[in-house]
């Protein structure tokens, strides 16, 4: 706590400091001025708590003094002191808020009783000060979050009237917005939202580029109600001016955050009717910037090129499976090679295709350990750790492909591994996994002599462990997977009699009608009637 001496009379000045200095009351510092223009110039600069003044001094008087301290609101608390004993300045010492009225000679006691009653007034109206304004900035933080989460509601949802009400009683300037643009901007695919750290970057990039855009009157930026990953803008006021400016904002934001993202930017719409398609627009925008180039931090809507992949390739995905069961490590990396090639190598992928391809990537990992779990009970399995496309992302923030084929290549390797180890699978006899094979691939041509080459085996070694195995050939082995899969295809009546054969892997036609008479005692056209009559009895 500081205090200031005002006295145009030196001794007085340094008569009070020596009983402050023996008191019990501790300062941090003390400032002297023998005029109030001095004092004036301490305060501004240092601004003490309490003011100790002379009433009557050569420039102006304490109580002019006073008065101009009551004038700027500065928070200090004045005790004056004087050698006139007048009625009219004591009243107008209380009167401009003076804490107490000491006569000279100064008696000790009550300096020390005046200064402690005026440091304990200080310290309350600080308090109280202090609790006013956080109540007043709870209030504020509640309202923004409010009008944050009202306006949230309006760009994702299509009843929108209640929200749009309470808006206005809130934010009552913007019943003059008669169109917006929508911002959108996801975290999620660059970095985990989830660390202290991470949040902490969000929440004052946010913070920064809402008070930029609020100060320019352009809109505001906030985080998504249901997703912290999830960043919006609404942008009121969209000039090419206002864009430039939130443009600017964004390139030295994003830079000093060392964010690598863009944000989607929508056509400007109609608000608040539109407000929902224009959220999807700039989402739409923002999963289409480029993975392996740089793209601008405004990507808009209509500059945007749509494209599509097929992530779903059911017959790559079997041959990837295929190589993995088979433990063929040269077949493998050609199969993964294959399948990155089709939903990676494409110098405009965009990061919505990227980021799912690595979802659907984990999703059939799983689903191909739940598979291997199933086929051999024994088998002990690791955990299947998911991949995030955050991983593979280059110092600029641009996908690594090569960072992603060799997490891709390790952890198939890694499962192949375990199922033909006799580590984790006691039951590692290659005869079961020739069997799934064949099971995966009863639709193609199938040659004993290639199948063995597949899994380094002797050709008749393989076709004799396998008739001891499962007491068949296999040839038959595959025929009857193939009749089975005939039958539910036969029960499907638009389905030609040869598109069956060919769809189970039976190149020709009467040898399959022999092969499943000779299984079921039924050509494909008795079995077929005879399902249907059957099916129109029940």
């Amino acid at each position: 706590m500081k205090l200031l001496i005002v006295d145009d009379e030196y001794h007085v000045i340094k008569t009070v400091r020596y009983l402050l200095q023996i008191s019990p009351i501790q300062f941090d510092e003390i400032f002297e001025a023998q005029s109030a223009k001095d004092a004036i110039t301490i305060i501004e600069r240092e601004r003490p708590e309490i003011l100790i003044t002379d009433v009557l001094m050569a420039d102006v008087t304490g109580l002019d003094l006073m008065n101009y301290l009551n004038s700027t609101s500065i928070p200090i608390k004045t005790i004056v002191i004087s050698g006139y004993n007048n009625f009219e300045y004591i009243r107008a010492a209380l009167k401009e808020g003076g804490v107490d009225y000491l006569l000279k000679p100064i008696d000790a006691d009550q300096l020390f009783s005046a200064v402690e009653t005026a440091i304990n007034q200080w310290e309350k109206e600080d308090a109280q000060k202090r609790q006013t304004l956080k109540h007043l900035d709870m209030i504020q933080s509640m309202s923004s979050l409010c009008k944050e989460t009202l306006l949230y509601r309006i760009m994702t949802q299509s009843s929108i009237e209640k929200y749009y009400q309470d808006l206005l009683q809130i934010v009552p300037g913007l019943k003059q917005c008669r169109n917006c643009m929508v911002g959108y901007a996801n975290c999620g695919p660059f970095f985990s939202t989830h660390s202290e750290k991470s949040y902490n970057v969000l929440k004052e990039f946010i913070a920064s580029l809402d008070g930029i855009l609020q100060k320019n009157n352009i809109g505001s930026c906030f985080w998504s109600s249901d997703d912290t990953s999830e960043i919006l803008l609404f942008l009121h006021h969209h000039t090419s001016d206002a864009l430039q400016i939130l443009q600017d904002s964004l390139e030295k934001l994003c830079s000093e955050y060392a964010l690598p993202f863009s944000f989607g930017i929508s056509r400007p719409m109609a608000f608040p009717s539109m407000a929902l398609n224009a959220c999807k627009q700039a989402r739409t925008a923002f999963f289409h910037q480029t993975v392996f180039n740089k793209s601008p931090v405004l990507l808009l809507y209509n500059q945007v090129r749509e494209s599509s992949c097929q992530l779903e390739q059911p017959d790559l995905e079997q041959k990837l499976f295929s190589a993995l069961i088979t433990g063929n490590e040269e077949l493998l990396d050609a199969s993964i090679s294959e399948w990155i090639h089709i939903l990676f190598e494409d110098d405009d992928l965009c990061l919505q295709t990227a980021f799912h391809a690595i979802e659907h990537f984990n999703h059939l990992m799983e689903n191909w350990n739940i598979e291997l779990s199933r086929q051999y009970p024994k088998l002990t399995l690791s955990d299947c750790p998911k991949l995030f496309y955050f991983q593979f992302l280059d110092s600029d923030g641009h996908l690594s492909l090569e960072s992603l084929k060799k997490s891709i290549k390790f952890e198939m390797f890694q499962l192949s591994g375990e199922l033909t180890s006799p580590s984790t699978n006691p039951q590692n006899d290659v005869i079961y996994q020739v069997a799934h094979y064949i099971r995966l691939n009863y639709a193609k041509p199938f040659s004993q002599f290639s199948c063995a080459q597949l899994f380094f085996i002797n050709k008749n070694y393989m076709c004799r462990k396998f008739k001891n195995t499962f007491h068949t050939s296999m040839v038959s082995y595959l025929n009857q997977i193939r009749i089975d899969h005939a039958k539910e295809l036969l029960e499907t009546p638009g389905v030609k009699i040869k598109d069956v054969a060919n769809l189970v892997g039976f190149e020709d036609e009467k040898y399959f009608s022999r092969q499943f008479h000779k299984n079921t005692g039924l050509s494909p056209n008795e079995y077929r009637a005879q399902f249907i009559s059957k099916a129109e009895t029940d």
